[in-house]
């Protein structure tokens, strides 16, 4: 049966590329650690591999057409076209996670930093909520917080995973190593940031990357990555502006 055959292909490359997909990431994460020479060894592996799914994706496929312009009447034959042609699609997009990539990164300017710091010294909290970005699928924001403690005031980061028209075909729990941080204006190595594996979390802070239900997901970070005083004592305010970032590995 052409049908059943067709669809046991399908499920059989599906599972096949969406294991293989999650296992370099996992992989890909480790090497990125510092094994520079493993990770241009894995870099070729994956081309290869690559290279050779589709070589034989398009064997596969030319049989089956071969079969159905033989055997198959006319309308199932372009049902069945059309359903190929899907397939191909998927697995290419399958193939695309297997690239090893730079991580994604966002960028926020916060303005008016010197009536921000007096409003947080004044309320003794102050909250930002930054723009929704979509991040390998996920919807996020980073929240920066300005707490003020007995003498000084605590700023803090965090990344809120918020609900997103993608989230039906994304994985969760949330698992993407992520990095929030602060920019030098003048010396972009010079950075203050905080680096987050949620599979390193504990419990009390799974809640923080499981799919959202209706509204934003508590917030996940540090609620001390710095403080004013030493932002401003080494330069890292310019123009009365705070550059910050969120970054997330693929």
């Amino acid at each position: 049966n052409i049908t059943v055959e067709g669809t046991k292909c399908k499920v059989q490359w599906e599972a096949e590329t969406s294991r293989l997909a999650e296992q370099l990431n996992n992989l890909s994460t480790a090497c990125t650690a510092g094994f520079a020479e493993e990770l241009q060894l894995l870099r070729a592996i994956m081309a290869d591999y690559k290279e050779h799914v589709s070589k034989t994706l398009d064997l596969q496929l030319r049989d089956l057409r071969t079969i159905c312009t033989t055997q198959v009447p006319k309308a199932m034959q372009v049902a069945l076209q059309a359903a190929t042609a899907d397939y191909k699609k998927h697995v290419s997009n399958e193939l695309s996670l297997l690239t090893l990539s730079k991580p994604t990164r966002v960028h926020r300017y916060i303005e008016g930093w010197t009536d921000l710091k007096k409003h947080a010294l004044e309320s003794g909290f102050e909250s930002l909520d930054g723009p929704k970005s979509n991040m390998y699928g996920y919807s996020v924001c980073q929240e920066v917080t300005l707490k003020r403690t007995d003498c000084d005031v605590s700023l803090g980061s965090f990344i809120s995973i918020q609900p997103g028209d993608n989230d039906l075909q994304l994985e969760w729990p949330f698992r993407k190593v992520f990095t929030l941080g602060i920019m030098h204006p003048k010396d972009p190595s010079k950075v203050i940031s905080y680096k987050v594996n949620p599979v390193n979390c504990g419990d009390d802070l799974q809640r923080c990357f499981l799919r959202p239900k209706g509204k934003e997901n508590v917030g996940c970070g540090n609620g001390n990555l710095t403080t004013p005083e030493k932002l401003e004592m080494d330069g890292f305010i310019q123009s009365d502006t705070l550059h910050m970032f969120l970054e997330i590995e693929p």
